[in-house]
């Protein structure tokens, strides 16, 4: 990760789509050739989720949150910060097309195999066009799947994707990761939908994103996450955990493991250290 930036929120300029895809390329350190091809989709995907943090600390705060790719690249790439996954995956979809992929934006469903179809619209998925479909979720952590039933190994995380009776696709991953699945249909490409399962989820109180703080570091040997006041680092032997008890211990993780920095600490920490006490997905079919 960068070194810490400050956390502000950042208005979308105007940007020419030369000057915005050189500059996300210049942020996440990719040199190589932009034809839209597999050999360059892979390390697009790894070098994005080593640039950015997957977080919701404007909607923990209270900021409006849009899923116009061109304020996710305001922020992210000229703020330093993360996002969430409209932001993430829009971003990453957005920069593809600059650079001659074609990416379906499907409206997907986490949680779906547990709430049913009210639940579709709260994920963004991007499934890449090439020679055949790829799956490339990087606000999951996922590279480059093709769009084929089975087991999916990646290092040391173990994946599924699986065909639900009703046609749809199912990503179901690695066990203990959050979310445990989430369906999609390559026939749901709905950005009204979308924006307003985005809107629903930056401001019901029932929804985990409103409810709780979520950090996350998608790295090629662990995952960090910080989920209100709990650390956790997954990797190939396990799992380490630790519990973080005050203000100072929960911003020193942010900017030390996160390259955060957070102006408004008193106000998160405000939020974290009130929120319940209870597994970040739980109530979601609540808030729905």
């Amino acid at each position: 990760m960068a070194g810490a930036m400050e956390v502000e929120p950042m208005p979308a300029d105007p940007l020419r789509d030369h000057d915005a895809l050189r500059g996300y390329l210049n942020h996440i350190g990719y040199r190589g050739a932009t034809d839209p091809s597999l050999a360059t989709l892979i390390p697009l995907s790894r070098l994005h989720m080593d640039a950015f943090v997957y977080e919701n600390i404007d909607v923990q705060l209270g900021r409006p949150v849009t899923r116009d790719p061109r304020a996710a690249f305001a922020k992210m790439v000229g703020g330093g910060r993360g996002g969430w996954c409209f932001e993430y995956n829009g971003l990453f979809a957005w920069m593809l097309e600059l650079a001659g992929f074609r990416v379906l934006h499907l409206a997907g469903g986490v949680m779906r195999e547990a709430a049913g179809d009210r639940m579709v619209g709260n994920h963004l998925v991007p499934v890449v066009v090439l020679d055949r479909l790829y799956l490339a979720d990087v606000a999951m952590g996922v590279m480059p799947v093709p769009l084929v039933e089975g087991p999916i190994e990646q290092g040391w995380r173990r994946y599924a994707l699986e065909r639900t009776r009703d046609g749809w696709w199912r990503f179901r991953n690695h066990p203990g990761a959050l979310p445990p699945s989430f369906d999609f249909s390559l026939d749901c490409q709905d950005a009204e939908l979308l924006d307003r399962q985005s809107e629903f989820l930056q401001t019901n109180p029932h929804s985990p994103f409103v409810r709780h703080a979520i950090m996350q570091c998608f790295l090629a040997d662990r995952i960090e996450t910080l989920v209100g006041t709990a650390y956790s680092v997954p990797d190939a032997t396990g799992e380490r955990v630790a519990m973080l008890r005050t203000r100072d211990d929960y911003g020193r993780v942010l900017r030390e493991r996160f390259g955060l920095y957070v102006p408004a600490l008193d106000a998160l920490w405000g939020r974290v250290s009130l929120a319940p006490q209870t597994g970040f997905l739980d109530g979601m079919d609540e808030a729905a």
